[in-house]
């Protein structure tokens, strides 16, 4: 269980021609939302900075709150894919 503290980022909706998106800039958020099986769908790169966007589903503000009140649940395995698969976008794009 990790009890350091946690620091919001800013994200967004938005709506696209494939219907409504989600974004962030946190890394470790956008890897628990993938982990919990969210498309992503682009990665977008501003002055060093990664945004991840996915696809938004009904449940990710519950998903998200559980993430930063340190409740959410993941397979480990599962998370530290997601990590690996990340941080392999955004130091290889």
């Amino acid at each position: 269980m990790f009890n350091g503290q946690c620091t919001t980022a800013p994200a967004m909706r938005q709506e696209n021609s494939d219907g409504v998106e989600f974004e962030t800039t946190d890394f470790y958020l956008g890897c628990f939302l993938k982990s919990q099986g969210f498309e992503l769908s682009d990665v977008r790169r501003h002055d060093g900075r990664s945004t991840f966007v996915f696809r938004d589903r009904p449940e990710r503000r519950k998903l998200i709150l559980g993430f930063y009140n340190n409740e959410g649940t993941v397979c480990p395995l599962a998370f530290i894919g997601a990590i690996k698969d990340m941080k392999a976008l955004i130091h290889n794009s």
